[in-house]
């Protein structure tokens, strides 16, 4: 029976030692993304499947490409005020509201697309600490008497 305890003990502290973080890590590339789990470069749906598997990760990416999808939309915005202007500059007309609508779309596509990629960077935060949580062993009571103890 000790000679099975102990056996236990040394594969969790094997298991423990051997236990390696798998950190998702994007990179800007010039114009591209570039994605890394540890020091591998993966694919871009390597990428995104790893952050669905986690819920909360996934949530948090979900939101980010709606945010990112209204401010693609706000984009659009500001192209057709900027068409709007360049008609009433032809005709002669005030500038006025459709500067005010440029503004507007911009300030829009700013605080959407800044909003999106904050949700992007907590999804891979939360991936990545959804790893740092293995467990540890400790010297405390068990339940007859003094031992290692292994927590989560």
């Amino acid at each position: 029976m000790k000679i099975l305890k102990f056996s236990l003990i040394v594969i969790a502290f094997l298991a423990i030692g051997s236990l390696k973080a798998q950190e998702l890590i994007p990179f800007q590339s010039g114009f591209f993304m570039q994605y890394y789990e540890d020091d591998t470069r993966i694919t871009r749906q390597d990428y995104v499947s790893k952050l669905k598997g986690n819920p909360v990760s996934n949530e948090l990416i979900q939101k980010s490409n709606r945010h990112t999808a209204i401010a693609v939309l706000g984009i659009a915005g500001q192209l057709g005020t900027a068409i709007w202007a360049g008609r009433k500059a032809e005709d002669g007309e005030s500038l006025s509201a459709p500067i005010i609508g440029f503004i507007g779309s911009s300030i829009f596509v700013i605080g959407f697309s800044l909003s999106g990629a904050k949700h992007h960077r907590e999804a891979i935060l939360k991936y990545n600490a959804s790893f740092d949580e293995v467990g540890s062993i400790n010297l405390g009571p068990t339940q007859n008497g003094l031992g290692l103890v292994m927590e989560f």
